[in-house]
Formats: C-alpha cells, sequence, structure tokens
C-alpha cells in the first residue's frame, strides 16, 4: 500500500473512536514508520540514514513490519501515551500490508512465514487502480468518522438514537462551559410524563443534572428520571463562570450551586457564594474575604476592603469577659428578655419570676442569667489541638498539665476571638444554659416540657428551642461556619435542620437590630440576618 492509503486508514479508524487532532496526527506517523524499511518509501526518504542499512539487513515487510515489534511500542504507551498512539498507527500499517499481493512477515522474528488477508484473487497490488478505490473509501470513512465526532464519537450516536440519558449525560461533561439542552422525555417522582427541552444548568451529585423547567429546577433524579435524552449542544454559546470566596451580592441574574452540591437560582440583589454561572456575571463584594476568582477588579476591592479593615470574623475582642459585659450593657441594655424563654431579667442579671419560665429546680442558676454560646464552645473548640492534646504551657500551679476550654484559651488566639464572638452570644436562664450544656440542637418526639410554659426541650444531648428563635439559631449557626471555616460547625449532619429552621422562622425586628448593634460594636457583619433587613 502507499503512504496515503496507511494514513488514510489509520486516521478513519481513529476519527471513528474519537480521537483529537494532535492523536491523529501520531496515527498519520505511526502509519507511515514501518515502511522506514523501503529507502523509496516517504518514510525511507526522509529517515534514509537508517532506511538503507535496515533493507539491507532485514529487506522490506519482514521484522519492522512485524507485530512483535511494533507491540511492544504500543505496550510502551501506558508509560508515555504517544507511544500507543504510534505503536496503534504502524499495528494498523501492518494490517493493511497484509491486503497486497505479497503478503507481510508479521510474525518476525519468530516466524518467517507470510501474513495475508485474503485468498490472492481478494488482494491487490501497490498503487493499482483497486488501491485508489480502496482509498478513496478510507477518505469517506474518515470524513464519517469526523461527522460521527462531532456528534461525539460513536457512543454519543449509539446514544441519541436510544435516548440513553447515562450517554447524554457523558457526552455533556465533556462539553465544557458550552451552552447545552437536554430534549427528551421525564417520568417526574408523581408519576408524570413531560416532553420538552430543557437548559441543562450543572452536574450535581449522583451523576445528577440541574435543568431549567418553565421558572423553577427541576433536578435529576430527585425530582424525575429520563426516560428519553438527546443532548443538544450550542457551539456558539458559553456559560460565564466564577467562584465567589466568601459573601458578594450578585447584580445580575445568576445560578449557584449551594454547599450540598445543587444548584439555586439567584437573583438581583440576592447573596451569592462559591461557584456561580450566568449569562453575565457582576459581583459586588460584602466583605474582605471576599473575592471572585475571575475577576482582577474584585481582587483589587477585596485588598482594599483589608486595608479598611472590613472582616467577615470577630477580630475586635479576644476575651469573653468583656463580650459578656458589652452584650449587656451595649446590645441588651433596652432589651432584657432571656432568648430561649422570652422571660426578663434585670441589668444585675437576676431572672424576674414570671409565668414564661418555671424551675426545673429551684437553685442559684434558676434565678440568673447567662450568656450562652448558641453554637456550644466545644463544639468548635475541639477543631483546636489545644483543646485536644493539651499543650507544654498549659500546667497548673501543681504541675498537672490540663488541657480543653481553659488550654485553648491560653493558647490559641482563634479560639478566644471565636469565643467572645458577640454574633454567637444570646442571654439564657442558667439553668437552661447548664442543662443545655455543649449538647447538638434538633428535634425531639413529643411536647415533654420541663420549665413550665418555656418551650425549651432537653433530652438525649439533644436541646430543641421554641420555633420562634429556631431560625435566629440557624442563622448563627451558618454566620459562625462562614466566619471560621474548617471548624465543622455545619455539616451534613445538621445543614437540613438548620436549613428548614431558617426558612420556618423569618428574621423579625429585634433580630436585625440586634445585628446592626454588633456590626457597629464588632466591625464585621452577619450576612445572614442582614440580608433580610430592610
Amino acid at each position: 500500500m502507499i503512504a496515503p492509503t496507511h494514513i488514510a486508514f489509520a486516521c478513519a479508524i481513529g476519527q471513528l473512536a474519537g480521537a483529537n487532532p494532535y492523536n491523529l496526527k501520531l496515527l498519520a506517523l505511526g502509519a507511515l514508520l514501518p515502511d522506514v524499511d523501503h529507502p523509496q518509501s516517504t518514510a525511507g526518504r526522509f529517515l534514509f540514514f537508517l532506511s538503507i542499512p535496515l533493507n539491507k539487513k532485514f529487506g522490506h515487510r519482514t521484522i519492522i513490519h512485524g507485530f512483535f515489534l511494533w507491540g511492544l511500542v504500543t505496550l510502551a504507551g501506558f508509560l508515555w501515551e504517544p507511544l500507543f498512539i504510534v505503536g496503534a498507527g504502524a499495528l494498523s500499517h501492518c494490517i493493511l500490508d497484509a491486503w497486497n499481493l505479497g503478503g507481510v512477515q508479521a510474525l518476525e522474528p519468530f516466524s518467517e512465514k507470510v501474513c495475508v488477508l485474503f485468498n490472492r484473487q481478494w488482494r491487490i497490488g501497490a498503487g493499482s487502480k483497486a488501491e485508489m478505490i480502496i482509498l478513496l473509501l478510507f477518505m469517506g470513512l474518515f470524513w464519517i468518522g469526523n461527522l460521527v465526532s462531532t456528534m461525539g464519537g460513536i457512543r454519543a450516536v449509539v446514544g441519541e438514537t436510544l435516548g440513553a440519558y447515562d450517554i447524554a449525560y457523558e457526552r455533556y461533561l465533556r462539553e465544557g462551559l458550552k451552552k447545552c439542552h437536554m430534549e427528551g422525555e421525564i417520568r417526574t417522582i408523581g408519576g408524570d410524563i413531560i416532553q420538552g427541552k430543557w437548559l441543562i444548568i450543572g452536574k450535581e451529585k449522583n451523576d445528577g443534572l440541574a435543568i431549567k423547567h418553565n421558572d423553577k429546577i427541576l433536578h435529576i433524579p430527585s425530582d424525575g428520571h429520563f426516560l428519553d435524552a438527546k443532548l443538544r449542544v450550542n457551539e456558539e454559546k458559553k456559560w460565564k463562570t466564577a467562584t465567589v470566596r466568601g459573601f458578594a451580592e450578585t447584580k445580575r441574574f445568576v445560578y449557584m450551586q449551594n454547599k450540598d452540591g445543587i444548584w439555586i437560582t439567584r437573583n438581583i440583589g440576592q447573596m451569592v457564594y462559591g461557584e456561580i454561572i450566568g449569562d453575565e456575571i457582576e459581583i459586588e463584594m460584602w466583605k474582605a474575604g471576599t473575592s471572585v476568582a475571575t475577576s482582577p477588579k474584585a481582587v483589587n476591592k477585596e485588598k482594599k476592603e483589608k486595608k479598611e479593615g472590613i472582616r467577615s470574623y470577630n477580630a475586635f475582642n479576644q476575651s469573653f469577659s468583656k463580650a459578656k459585659k458589652i452584650m449587656l450593657r451595649q446590645v441588651y441594655n433596652d432589651h432584657l428578655t432571656t432568648f430561649y424563654c422570652g422571660n426578663p431579667f434585670t441589668a444585675r442579671k437576676k431572672v424576674v419570676p414570671s409565668d414564661k419560665y418555671t424551675p426545673k429546680r429551684a437553685n442559684a442558676r434558676a434565678k440568673r442569667i447567662e450568656w450562652e454560646h448558641i453554637v456550644p464552645a466545644e463544639n468548635f473548640g475541639r477543631a483546636f489541638k489545644e483543646w485536644r492534646e493539651g499543650d507544654p504551657d498549659c500546667v497548673n500551679n501543681q504541675g498537672k498539665a490540663f488541657k480543653g476550654r481553659n488550654c485553648a484559651r491560653k493558647k490559641a488566639k482563634a479560639f478566644r476571638y471565636m469565643e467572645a464572638d458577640l454574633y454567637n452570644l444570646v442571654p439564657a436562664i442558667g439553668e437552661i444554659n447548664g442543662l443545655r450544656s455543649n449538647y447538638r440542637v434538633g428535634m425531639i418526639p413529643g411536647e415533654k416540657r420541663q420549665f413550665g410554659a418555656c418551650d425549651m426541650e432537653i433530652e438525649n444531648r439533644t436541646a430543641e428551642p421554641a420555633p420562634e428563635v429556631r431560625g435566629n439559631i440557624a442563622r448563627t449557626y451558618f454566620y459562625m461556619n462562614e466566619a471560621y471555616p474548617d471548624k465543622g460547625i455545619v455539616g451534613n449532619s445538621n445543614r437540613k435542620l438548620l436549613e428548614a429552621w431558617d426558612k420556618s422562622d423569618h428574621v423579625d425586628q429585634w433580630e436585625c437590630e440586634r445585628a446592626r448593634r454588633i456590626k457597629k460594636i464588632q466591625g464585621n457583619e452577619n450576612f445572614f440576618v442582614t440580608r433580610a433587613c430592610g
């Protein structure tokens, strides 16, 4: 066979297999190399310094055309991929030459037997009219392969024919930022079958997709599954993307992937964070530590905010004792009401007897208020090594080592700032504060009241607060989790509960005022509250 036929055959097979342009060039190179043992061939003329001695030593279509030699090259491709492709191209040459009248000694060096593909009457001579016809057929096959490649490869063509969702999904993942639609039929969770063409917003967990259906988002497979799916790719339109670190406000309609990997809509003026996509992206930064990875302007604004001292966390005070005084004198000075029970108390922290709270036990802590951490100090404290393991400097007067809260307070500056964060402090009756301890918040079956009219239940290391403060708690957890990341404050075990509480108990006037006062004192903002305030 002549060089064009070998190239056409190798590239046609490569195109059908979905090879990219670079790999097609390697296949073409491999398809020429076996003829290096012939001085008059394309490869032989170029590599004459190898071709002449090889031809004298081995002749033409012997060991240099052998499966063993090029099989070794192909196997070496597992160490370096280009060798695999070159070897595959060379093997295609050896197979095609077995169609020649003289065949090839493809089993060299183990056998001198000549290998042929067909009986002599079906074999063709090199450069003959028959080969020209074969060349045209291979060129047509290459064209078909190119057409199949533009459709995503053979697997994609099969998927298009069968309407297979998994094949369409795999092709979608290869299309990058191109805007894609999924056309077909969906059976919803309710059993309805809908037909249409849906814009794909992005991938989700469990091989899922978020698609736009009318004015809402359908999540596949949680909201339904495709009975028939065919991918439609817009080669001209692409999504704009950005990664927001921290909090920002969007000035355009965008889609945002939340922390659970679920895509949601974000309208103008709403908070965004993490991965966002849209036709256009315009972000206004909320505070330092917030940046949009694709925007140099945003990065410069972040630097300016840091210089001006705007923060997303407490860097104002690291004394818990001082924080409690500030809360009493500057935040709750005209709102002397306990958080969990709504019971009044005095400026001297004495609980005023009322029908809103009945002590479980008549002790001193039931008569005073204490400043409780909504997110218990132990919950984030255990993220600090000093809390878990102690420190060489954590030794008392008797020479005994200690760890826990006292060691973290002594040696971990970051812990002190977290412990003293005003957003996480609320006034609670001492008895309730003590019984709640470091327990998680959650739901407890039944309505067993332990404190009279006070709707606060504590059982099985779980605390269930009244419905009217559950949103406040959720928004505090979210704030602490964002202000102090990687401390395990919000995770898979409590995120859905907190999100439900946030939706069911909306921000009220006092929560807005409290956040405004703390921002003025501490210098940072709890956006989870202020976004709902006028």
